[in-house]
């Protein structure tokens, strides 16, 4: 391993408290260097306030800017660090005056400025003519439409309403299409996911406890990473597209694994959306880990109320997971003992199949599913299952 470098200092001090841009610019003796083969897309700014000093986190990702700082609380729209980080990027010379940590919908060059009302017009050609009509023309013409005002690639959760509504009108499923239109039919503003605040957060430790391929719109499908917070037992989600080229928005490794965060963006929703800015990682998961997550598992009972009540409020952007203690199956159906029955989801029959199979051979001592919601009702995907081994833990990663 190479030794550390010393950090570069200027050859001689300034009179007087220049500022670090004035620094700069006198190092670079007034000659400013741009190419187009270079830029930079990300910088940490160490901000002094008092006797505190907050670190700030500014980049620019897929056409949209991102900022993170260690002094951000819950619920608010930009922190003081972050607030005095944008200005002085911006070389404004005062605080300036943002209302959100992030843009709300990213955007890119060829990105318009009609998405409202093109997917008002795509709610439309498809309430006229009906989800029985296989592939009508008022609608095959209205979707190209709103994709054209979508930076390219779209944003990871505006690719997957997208491929859930198509799939939705393919298999005539007129529950799950209404649910999907409230997006654009609850109100004059978009939501979710057409637009959504992030926040950041600092030192959380999560497990990773499944992997999953889901289908997005556009011909690239959304690795999707189910992870658990040791402490608080919350599942978040962790989101890429599988492309062959192009930028990865979440790191890759085994399954499961343990990420110790130090600094990283939540991004609301049902569930959460965790993107990991300053972690490390590791596959030693501990046994005790293991007992910590079997502990955060909940009945069925309350996994099926707390989905409910998700898909009531989220209609169009809610796909919860959850993790569940100690289920059990009768006739291919999770079960708790209490009478409560839910099928198991065709979307992965071989998934489903080996639960069943391992369930019969291993007393199971939790299960992760994902819950969706079709014509006909409720149903669990399921994702990730562990049983007890001569006295220690075995993860079966199911999909």
């Amino acid at each position: 391993m190479s030794e550390p470098r010393a950090p570069r200092v200027s050859r001689r001090p300034e009179a007087g408290t220049p500022s670090l841009r004035e620094l700069a610019r006198l190092e670079l003796g007034g000659e400013v260097v741009s190419s187009v083969a270079s830029e930079v897309a990300r910088a940490v700014i160490e901000v002094r306030m008092g006797e505190r000093t907050e670190l700030v986190t500014v980049g620019r990702e897929s056409g949209r800017l991102s900022v993170s700082a260690t002094d951000a609380r819950p619920g608010e729209a930009i922190s003081p660090a972050a607030r005095r980080a944008l200005a002085w990027l911006a070389d404004t010379g005062q605080e300036g005056a943002a209302d959100a940590r992030t843009s709300l919908l990213p955007t890119a060059p060829r990105a318009g400025t009609q998405l409202s009302a093109r997917l008002s017009e795509l709610a439309v050609a498809i309430v006229r003519s009906g989800v029985e009509v296989a592939d009508p023309a008022s609608v095959r013409e209205a979707l190209p439409r709103v994709v054209a005002e979508l930076p390219a690639p779209p944003p990871l959760p505006v690719a997957r309403w997208l491929g859930r509504l198509v799939s939705a009108l393919a298999e005539a499923d007129a529950r799950q299409t209404a649910r999907l239109l409230s997006a654009v039919t609850a109100s004059s503003e978009l939501g979710q996911p057409f637009a959504s605040e992030e926040r950041s957060f600092s030192d959380r430790r999560f497990v990773e406890l499944a992997r999953e391929c889901v289908d997005a719109y556009g011909g690239a499908p959304i690795e999707r990473r189910v992870l658990a917070d040791e402490d608080s037992g919350e599942l978040v989600l962790e989101e890429r597209y599988v492309i062959a080229e192009g930028p990865m928005t979440a790191s890759v490794g085994p399954c499961p694994r343990r990420l110790e965060v130090g600094l990283g963006l939540l991004r609301a929703g049902v569930p959460q959306r965790m993107r990991a800015q300053q972690y490390s990682v590791s596959q030693d998961i501990s046994g005790q880990t293991w007992d910590r997550i079997e502990a955060l598992a909940c009945t069925v009972p309350v996994a099926i109320r707390t989905a409910l009540d998700a898909f009531s409020a989220h209609p169009s952007d809610a796909e919860p997971v959850a993790l569940l203690v100690a289920p059990s199956f009768e006739e291919g159906e999770l079960c708790d003992g209490e009478g409560h029955k839910i099928p198991l989801s065709k979307e992965d029959a071989g998934a489903a199949e080996r639960l069943v199979a391992e369930a019969q051979r291993e007393r199971l001592r939790w299960v992760l599913v994902r819950w969706v919601t079709k014509e006909s009702g409720l149903s669990a995907v399921p994702l990730a299952a562990a049983h007890r081994v001569d006295g220690g833990w075995r993860h079966l990663r199911l999909r």
